[in-house]
């Protein structure tokens, strides 16, 4: 595949002749409008990396296109529903799937012992998380069940429900006894994350900087990205994704994927996105699909599998399994 990539600063709806379909690797937040422009006048299928706000009226409009538009298809969400998805193709009668990912540096430093690599807001918002227990879905404060979690070679990582949207919670409730996706960080974030909330930097309340008019949040938002970019220049990172399965007779099942970062000038985190996305996107050709796809949605299972495929021949890459999904990367030829 050629890939032609397009500054967000220089880029306009003037799609050059020959491209087959368009990737957007910029947060919805800051890219909610184009993606709308686009879908109404782009006779193509258009891939977007960030989180969707469900909740946005723009998504229904968008929806009646005789090309895809995938929906969330960066690492949380995408690949972790995608490679849920293959887990429960491949086993219907699951009883619990659990997930876990995180894109970290390899030194926790900065002011969250975290590196941004997507979009421009910080990823602390005290949004409610979704977790499915006994077939029902709970919603639970983002950062207020934090568990820990010991990996080998790496050490110990907190976890917490963060990324499942509202329309993988409704897909999986009817399949599976439980089901979680859990965010990975080193230990520290999510106390962090509540101590600025608590502390009431994150309020939308106006206040004024000088002649500046903003708000407590705008300004406590440039602090901290400033100090997470200035990290990001100085610490390597690695990407750590984990499936855990039970199948309905108590088997016990887990694949583990560990990306270290390629090269200095490409981390982890951009690997592990691009290639997912760019793997979604050869999926999608094969297959005869309009409107709006959401990321555990058909073909979700086959890009879940293609993708296995692909990244397991990268010497920066570990993938190891155990047990019942032992069959999910001798599958992915």
């Amino acid at each position: 595949m050629n890939v032609n990539v397009i500054e967000e600063e220089t880029f306009t709806t003037e799609i050059p002749p020959g491209i087959n379909a368009i990737i957007i690797a910029v947060s919805w937040h800051d890219a909610r409008e184009l993606i709308n422009v686009l879908a109404s006048q782009i006779d193509c299928p258009i891939i977007v990396l960030g989180r969707p706000d469900l909740n946005d009226p723009l998504i229904p409009a968008m929806g009646n296109r005789k090309h895809p538009l995938l929906l969330g298809t960066g690492l949380e969400p995408g690949l972790m529903e995608s490679m849920s998805s293959s887990i429960l193709e491949r086993f219907p009668q699951s009883h619990t799937i659990e997930s876990f990912c995180g894109g970290i540096p390899v030194t926790p430093t900065g002011p969250f012992g975290y590196r941004l690599t997507f979009g421009r807001k910080l990823p602390i918002d005290p949004r409610l998380a979704l977790t499915i227990k006994d077939h029902q879905t709970f919603s639970v404060p983002r950062f207020a069940q934090v568990k820990h979690h010991y990996f080998p070679s790496i050490g110990l990582l907190e976890a917490f429900d963060d990324a499942m949207l509202a329309t993988t919670a409704e897909y999986f409730q009817k399949h599976v006894v439980n089901f979680s996706q859990n965010t990975l960080r080193w230990p520290g974030f999510s106390y962090a994350a509540r101590a600025c909330q608590e502390l009431g930097l994150l309020s939308r309340q106006e206040i004024n900087v000088g002649k500046l008019n903003t708000s407590i949040r705008d300004v406590a938002e440039t602090l901290f990205t400033a100090a997470c970019k200035n990290v990001e220049t100085t610490s390597e990172d690695f990407v750590l994704c984990k499936w855990q399965h039970i199948s309905s007779s108590g088997e016990k099942g887990e694949l583990i994927i560990k990306v270290f970062q390629p090269a200095p000038d490409i981390t982890a985190m951009a690997f592990m996105t691009c290639a997912f996305a760019i793997t979604a996107t050869e999926v999608i050709f094969e297959m005869a699909l309009k409107n709006i796809i959401y990321p555990h949605e058909n073909p979700a299972g086959l890009i879940g599998l293609k993708f296995l495929n692909e990244i397991k021949k990268f010497r920066h890459v570990e993938i190891t399994t155990s047990g019942t999904l032992t069959c999910m990367i001798t599958e992915a030829v």
